[in-house]
């Protein structure tokens, strides 16, 4: 299967606002400040983000839940669900439980995600999804604020 944009597949119309993706998707907000360390609402409480990456209008929603906690060792179970091939089968090639400390506290580009995707990713660089699956761990670890990342084309006179 060929994971290029209107390759092999019928896209009709792609969504332009946070609205229209959920529309799309019936997904969960943005971002939810409901799980991990800095705000969770009970012992199952889990981070969730959707990561709406453009022009592809391939939306993943990522589900993260810290399992334990004890000292550097912050394992984090995490489920992907995207429209994208590519994320799909790296989430069934990755794995589902991982040790916070050592996906997010690493230089950029290195880690399992950006590994899989160097060897069997389709060329799109700026792809944001692997970037937010990240966050989403990061969140629920505790290891960062649950903020909204943004990117924003700014027209000029804006």
């Amino acid at each position: 299967m060929d994971h290029r944009r209107g390759r092999g597949r019928n896209v009709k119309s792609r969504p332009e606002t946070e609205a229209e993706y959920g529309q799309q998707t019936n997904g969960p907000p943005a971002l939810q400040n409901t799980g991990g360390p800095s705000g969770g609402k009970g012992e199952n409480a889990v981070t969730k983000v959707r990561i709406m990456p453009g022009p592809c209008g391939n939306v993943t929603n990522v589900e993260a839940q810290l399992m334990e906690h004890k000292g550097r060792r912050r394992l984090v179970t995490v489920k992907i669900e995207s429209r994208c091939a590519a994320i799909t089968d790296m989430a069934a090639a990755v794995g589902h439980e991982f040790n916070a400390m050592e996906i997010c506290l690493r230089r950029p580009g290195q880690g399992p995600f950006f590994e899989y995707a160097q060897q069997h990713f389709p060329v799109h660089v700026g792809c944001p999804a692997i970037n937010g699956i990240i966050k989403c761990i990061e969140a629920e670890a505790g290891l960062a604020l649950k903020k909204n990342p943004v990117i924003e084309f700014v027209e000029d006179g804006s």
